[in-house]
């Protein structure tokens, strides 16, 4: 019997963005992108809608550099078992029979 591969839901966008974008949030690009060495341009883009041409995906870099210039940090932090996903889709495909 052939296996199916079946997608796995991928969100649209990258959730670490809209933690940055909400420390922004009130902020003229100009002024989120000041000391961070990141574009205006880019935070620009990353407010942009998908379907109007925005970032789905943001590099990490120039996200931990925009929360760095705002005083903010990224950290790892430990998940409850029941948050994990499965580790068989790891790849955002599952094999179904």
């Amino acid at each position: 019997m052939k296996r199916k591969i079946v997608r796995v839901h991928r969100p649209e966008r990258d959730r670490a963005m809209f933690a940055v974008l909400r420390a922004i949030r009130g902020k003229s690009n100009a002024e989120a992108a000041a000391g961070s060495g990141i574009s205006p341009q880019t935070i620009r883009l990353w407010r942009l809608t998908v379907e109007a041409g925005g970032t789905r995906f943001p590099q990490f870099y120039s996200l931990n550099q925009v929360a760095k210039a705002h005083g903010l940090e990224f950290k790892l932090v430990e998940r409850n078992d029941d948050a994990r996903p499965s580790s068989h889709a790891s790849n955002g495909y599952e094999a179904r029979a």
